[in-house]
């Protein structure tokens, strides 16, 4: 295409006029770097950007650019745009400062473009953050409920919003330009080391059992060996893991529940330690033999190391034990196995009464086939160290008298075998009546000696391990065994009714106006032979 006069004109016929104009305009182009306006010229081209194909003139400007590298051109086009792309990010950030950036969630919730209160709701309503967890035992039973919002780092769901809020602005947002710069969040929970703590508090001491080591005894069965026993606690490690992940994991179901498992606790040695074992070998080898007592009647008893483990007095060393034999405690421990076991003979109690003139004298002995237990603690002893049988001795003891003065001619004289009670004021008998006494038949005798008026009492409740009923007189003289109405019992006072289960608990039981009689001249101190 040619060109002239600023216009283009389309090639018809060329002709060597073309030819010429042609090689004189590309003279003309090629001299143009070398053109320099002359002082006064008037030449001006008409647009800036356009050539003049006749004088060859070309601004200045376009000197300069195309004497400017274009590498260096890209790079101020790039900081031009990157200070525009800037100030237009600042400036969307200033205006959107009081609300989140697009694209933001805090725990999973979305709250782009919000402000903080309308995201505080949305994250409340979200996460159920006025709901509770339960703390449960391994089984499921509830242990413990902790708020939520107590394990907040703060405390306050508002604070935390704004602290995701503030951090977004406090720096530069180069994307809030284009409705960028969001992100995910998450609400600043306590750290693991504060929830075990408020686990702790929660659940006391569930769980908490004492590891307890092997060790020596001296119980009902004698020195022994006792096994080591694992303790548990709370592994609140583990719990408080479990506690943050629920926390962390989005939103809260209104029946959230989290297990704080067991650990255990072992003890610190076992039964097999050497210490041990030596201590239970010495004592196993001092008290290891048995004594059996034959006590006739074809009746044998033995005697082990659990039965006279009291006898010895036993100190544990490391390298064993030191064991001796206690005489006087051999005594105690042989006494009390006499008496559990029943074995002190054949004794019978016989009293009377007699009555000389002005005073009363009230008879009391004992005799009969009694053990002889000095002689049976020197067996025992002998035989101890290698173990045995002993025979038990008895003796014949003959009838010792106690001889009671009874003054003043007052007393209470009951006749358990006749069924009767007499009561005699200065000499003179106030009155007397048929009794009920203790009952043979249930173990519950009433008991024989002499004894003296405790007190007296109207309206008194007895109780009992099965009984329970309230009298009218109540004149007690041993204990709890005393005189007293039965308003249950209309008849059978004086016959045969103490022998069976129908008889009385231990006390006397008279008709109301016999007791009434008794309590209205009984006092304190009046003796009351029972026989």
């Amino acid at each position: 295409m040619a060109r002239t006069g600023g216009k283009h004109i389309a090639p018809s016929s060329r002709s060597r006029r073309d030819d010429e104009w042609e090689e004189e305009a590309f003279e003309a182009e090629a001299a143009q770097d070398e053109w320099i306006e002359e002082p006064g010229s008037e030449q001006t081209p008409s647009d800036d950007n356009d050539l003049d194909w006749e004088t060859g003139w070309e601004p200045e400007s376009e000197k300069r650019r195309r004497r400017t590298p274009g590498w260096l051109r890209a790079i101020r086009t790039v900081l031009i745009l990157a200070v525009l792309v800037a100030v237009a990010a600042f400036a969307a950030d200033m205006l959107q400062r009081d609300r989140f950036a697009s694209m933001t969630d805090i725990n999973g919730v979305s709250v782009s473009r919000m402000t903080a209160q309308e995201a505080t709701a949305a994250v409340s309503n979200a996460l159920q953050l006025d709901k509770v967890i339960t703390l449960t035992d391994e089984k499921g039973d509830a242990l413990a409920q902790l708020n939520v919002l107590d394990m907040l780092r703060s405390g306050d769901v508002s604070s935390e919003v704004e602290k995701v809020l503030n951090s977004q602005h406090e720096a530069f947002l180069p994307l809030a330009i284009v409705g960028q710069g969001g992100g995910s969040y998450s609400l600043a929970w306590l750290d693991e080391g504060s929830l075990e703590a408020m686990i702790a508090g929660a659940i006391g001491d569930y769980g908490r059992t004492e590891a307890t080591p092997a060790s020596l005894v001296n119980g009902p069965n004698g020195w022994e060996l006792t096994e080591a026993k694992d303790g548990t606690m709370p592994d609140l490690g583990l719990a408080a893991a479990n506690l943050s992940a629920v926390l962390k994991g989005g939103s809260l179901s209104s029946n959230a529940r989290v297990a704080v498992p067991l650990t255990s606790v072992a003890g610190n040695f076992t039964e097999n330690d050497a210490k041990l074992q030596a201590q239970m070998n010495a004592i196993n080898a001092a008290m290891g033999k048995t004594v059996t007592i034959n006590f006739g009647d074809d009746l044998k008893v033995s005697l082990g190391k659990a039965e006279l483990a009291g006898a010895y007095s036993v100190k544990l060393t490391d390298t064993g034990a030191e064991v001796e034999l206690d005489k006087d405690a051999l005594s105690a421990v042989l006494d009390k196995f006499i008496e559990d076991n029943q074995a002190d003979g054949i004794a019978r109690k016989y009293r009377t009464l007699d009555r000389h003139g002005a005073d009363v004298h009230f008879n009391d002995w004992d005799k009969g086939w009694v053990l002889n237990r000095e002689a049976l603690r020197k067996d025992v002893l002998a035989a101890i160290s290698d173990g045995g049988e002993v025979q038990a001795q008895y003796s014949y003891v003959a009838p010792v008298k106690n001889h009671f003065k009874i003054g003043n001619n007052s007393f209470i004289e009951i006749d358990l075998q006749n069924q009767h009670l007499w009561f005699y004021r200065k000499g003179n008998l106030v009155m007397h009546t048929s009794i009920v006494s203790g009952s043979i038949a249930n173990n519950t005798p009433t008991p024989c000696g002499a004894f003296s008026v405790s007190y007296t009492k109207q309206n008194a409740k007895l109780t009992g391990p099965d009984y329970s009923y309230t009298v009218s007189y109540w004149i007690p003289f041993y204990g709890n065994i005393g005189i007293h109405d039965a308003s249950w019992r209309t008849s059978n006072y004086g016959d045969d009714t103490y022998l069976t289960a129908d008889g009385s608990h231990g006390c006397i039981e008279v008709p109301e106006e016999a007791a009434k009689l008794i309590y209205e001249n009984a006092s304190t101190y009046i003796p009351v032979l029972v026989y």
